[in-house]
């Protein structure tokens, strides 16, 4: 029995991504097999590179968010130091100061 475009349709609609005859040539079925084989290793690397590339922005982040401790660290010391050692009469105005 054949697969008509109707039961094509229905089974797609199913979720069937192939349809083989019932009884399938020898050398189309090793072809099917090869590529499926083929697609599942590329599938396993692309998920494997995706884990690494995870890995590698996760610790990037983790060094970004380091740094901009430190830099806010630094600057809030800076501040303070800034505000404790400039004299008054060449410290910045703040913008409500009229000048």
């Amino acid at each position: 029995m054949k697969t008509n475009r109707r039961d094509a349709l229905s089974l797609a609609k199913a979720g069937a991504t192939d349809f083989l005859p019932k009884r399938p040539q020898t050398l189309e079925m090793k072809v099917r097999l090869r590529n499926l084989i083929r697609l599942g290793s590329a599938v396993r690397k692309l998920n494997d590179r995706a884990d690494d590339l995870a890995g590698e922005v996760a610790a990037a982040t983790r060094k970004l968010q380091e740094r901009a401790r430190r830099n806010s660290s630094c600057a809030s010391r800076l501040r303070s130091n800034i505000a404790t050692t400039t004299p008054a009469s060449i410290r910045c105005a703040s913008p409500n100061t009229a000048a």
